[in-house]
Protein backbone atom coordinates (compact mmCIF):
# COMPACT_ATOMS: atom_id res chain seq x y z
CA UNK A 1 0.00 0.00 0.00
CA UNK A 2 1.24 3.56 -0.98
CA UNK A 3 0.50 5.96 0.96
CA UNK A 4 1.69 9.59 -0.86
CA UNK A 5 3.94 7.68 -2.13
CA UNK A 6 5.97 7.29 1.00
CA UNK A 7 7.48 4.05 1.72
CA UNK A 8 8.90 2.45 4.93
CA UNK A 9 10.41 5.16 7.23
CA UNK A 10 9.22 7.74 5.40
CA UNK A 11 5.34 6.32 5.63
CA UNK A 12 5.90 5.82 9.60
CA UNK A 13 7.26 9.56 10.61
CA UNK A 14 4.52 11.06 8.05
CA UNK A 15 1.89 8.90 9.73
CA UNK A 16 3.36 9.90 13.12
CA UNK A 17 3.07 13.15 12.40
CA UNK A 18 -0.28 13.27 11.18
CA UNK A 19 -1.55 11.33 14.28
CA UNK A 20 0.43 13.86 16.51
CA UNK A 21 -1.45 16.71 14.51
CA UNK A 22 -4.65 15.16 15.37
CA UNK A 23 -4.23 14.63 18.84
CA UNK A 24 -2.77 18.46 19.24
CA UNK A 25 -6.35 19.02 17.16
CA UNK A 26 -8.61 16.93 19.03
CA UNK A 27 -7.00 18.40 22.50
CA UNK A 28 -7.39 21.64 21.55
CA UNK A 29 -10.83 21.29 20.32
CA UNK A 30 -11.42 19.65 24.04
CA UNK A 31 -9.76 22.41 25.82
CA UNK A 32 -11.90 24.99 23.33
CA UNK A 33 -14.92 23.15 24.32
CA UNK A 34 -14.16 22.92 28.58
CA UNK A 35 -13.51 27.21 28.71
CA UNK A 36 -16.69 27.14 26.25
CA UNK A 37 -18.24 25.33 28.71
CA UNK A 38 -16.72 27.34 31.86
CA UNK A 39 -18.02 30.79 30.24
CA UNK A 40 -21.24 29.55 29.61
CA UNK A 41 -21.03 28.59 33.24
CA UNK A 42 -19.78 31.70 34.68
CA UNK A 43 -22.38 33.65 32.73
CA UNK A 44 -25.24 31.60 33.74
CA UNK A 45 -23.95 31.89 37.63
CA UNK A 46 -25.85 35.06 38.14
CA UNK A 47 -29.09 34.12 36.66
CA UNK A 48 -29.11 30.80 38.54
CA UNK A 49 -27.82 32.67 42.47
CA UNK A 50 -30.97 34.94 41.66
CA UNK A 51 -33.11 32.09 40.57
CA UNK A 52 -32.50 30.65 43.76
CA UNK A 53 -32.29 34.29 45.50
CA UNK A 54 -36.22 34.11 43.99
CA UNK A 55 -37.05 30.36 45.46
CA UNK A 56 -35.55 31.41 48.87
CA UNK A 57 -37.75 34.75 48.79
CA UNK A 58 -41.24 32.37 47.81
CA UNK A 59 -40.74 29.71 50.50
CA UNK A 60 -40.07 32.63 53.24
CA UNK A 61 -43.08 34.48 51.95
CA UNK A 62 -44.84 31.46 52.26
CA UNK A 63 -43.41 30.43 55.23
CA UNK A 64 -44.45 34.12 57.07
CA UNK A 65 -48.07 33.45 55.63
CA UNK A 66 -48.37 30.12 57.04
CA UNK A 67 -46.95 31.76 60.39
CA UNK A 68 -49.31 34.39 60.27
CA UNK A 69 -52.37 31.93 59.14
CA UNK A 70 -51.31 30.37 61.84
CA UNK A 71 -51.57 33.04 64.47
CA UNK A 72 -54.82 34.52 62.91
CA UNK A 73 -56.49 31.04 63.24
CA UNK A 74 -54.96 31.19 66.77
CA UNK A 75 -56.56 34.14 67.33
CA UNK A 76 -59.33 33.51 65.77
CA UNK A 77 -59.78 30.07 67.97
CA UNK A 78 -59.23 32.11 71.26
CA UNK A 79 -61.66 34.75 71.00
CA UNK A 80 -64.20 32.21 69.76
CA UNK A 81 -63.75 29.59 72.41
CA UNK A 82 -64.43 29.23 75.55
CA UNK A 83 -61.20 27.65 76.15
CA UNK A 84 -57.92 28.91 77.76
CA UNK A 85 -54.49 29.08 76.05
CA UNK A 86 -53.82 25.47 77.67
CA UNK A 87 -56.20 24.18 76.30
CA UNK A 88 -55.42 25.00 72.50
CA UNK A 89 -52.11 23.63 73.08
CA UNK A 90 -53.39 19.57 73.67
CA UNK A 91 -52.58 17.96 70.46
CA UNK A 92 -48.75 18.25 71.35
CA UNK A 93 -49.28 15.90 74.34
CA UNK A 94 -51.14 12.71 74.67
CA UNK A 95 -53.90 11.35 75.84
CA UNK A 96 -52.80 9.44 79.10
CA UNK A 97 -53.57 5.64 78.14
CA UNK A 98 -54.12 3.39 81.48
CA UNK A 99 -52.98 0.17 79.91
CA UNK A 100 -49.56 1.64 78.59
CA UNK A 101 -48.96 4.62 80.69
CA UNK A 102 -47.86 4.98 84.65
CA UNK A 103 -49.34 7.41 85.69
CA UNK A 104 -47.04 9.35 87.95
CA UNK A 105 -44.34 9.21 84.65
CA UNK A 106 -47.19 10.99 82.73
CA UNK A 107 -48.20 13.57 85.41
CA UNK A 108 -44.38 14.30 85.47
CA UNK A 109 -44.26 14.69 81.24
CA UNK A 110 -47.62 16.73 81.73
CA UNK A 111 -46.21 19.20 84.38
CA UNK A 112 -43.34 19.82 82.39
CA UNK A 113 -44.89 20.71 79.53
CA UNK A 114 -47.63 22.68 80.94
CA UNK A 115 -44.26 24.62 82.44
CA UNK A 116 -42.21 24.41 79.07
CA UNK A 117 -45.77 26.43 77.64
CA UNK A 118 -46.19 28.85 80.23
CA UNK A 119 -48.83 27.80 81.31
CA UNK A 120 -50.89 29.75 84.44
CA UNK A 121 -50.98 26.45 86.64
CA UNK A 122 -55.02 27.80 87.21
CA UNK A 123 -55.97 26.59 83.95
CA UNK A 124 -53.87 23.16 84.43
CA UNK A 125 -56.81 21.52 85.86
CA UNK A 126 -59.05 21.79 82.61
CA UNK A 127 -55.89 20.42 80.55
CA UNK A 128 -55.58 17.78 82.57
CA UNK A 129 -59.05 16.90 82.89
CA UNK A 130 -59.05 16.88 78.63
CA UNK A 131 -56.40 14.70 78.45
CA UNK A 132 -57.54 11.52 81.45
CA UNK A 133 -59.67 9.15 80.19
CA UNK A 134 -62.14 6.51 81.94
CA UNK A 135 -60.87 5.49 85.93
CA UNK A 136 -58.05 8.29 85.58
CA UNK A 137 -60.73 10.65 85.01
CA UNK A 138 -63.17 9.40 87.75
CA UNK A 139 -60.22 9.71 90.06
CA UNK A 140 -59.42 12.81 89.30
CA UNK A 141 -62.70 14.53 89.95
CA UNK A 142 -63.45 12.24 93.16
CA UNK A 143 -60.15 14.23 94.44
CA UNK A 144 -61.07 17.57 92.67
CA UNK A 145 -64.26 16.93 94.61
CA UNK A 146 -62.41 16.45 97.99
CA UNK A 147 -60.31 19.10 98.01
CA UNK A 148 -62.73 21.44 96.88
CA UNK A 149 -65.45 20.49 99.64
CA UNK A 150 -62.77 21.04 102.47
Amino acid sequence: MHLLGYRGEKREEYLKQEFKVLAERAAKKEELEAERAAKKEEAERPAKIELKKMRLETAMKMLQAKIQAGIAKDKTFHNTSRFSNASAKHPKLPHFQERKDDLDVWLTRFERFAESNNWSRDKWSSSLRALLPGRALDCYRRNRHRTMTK
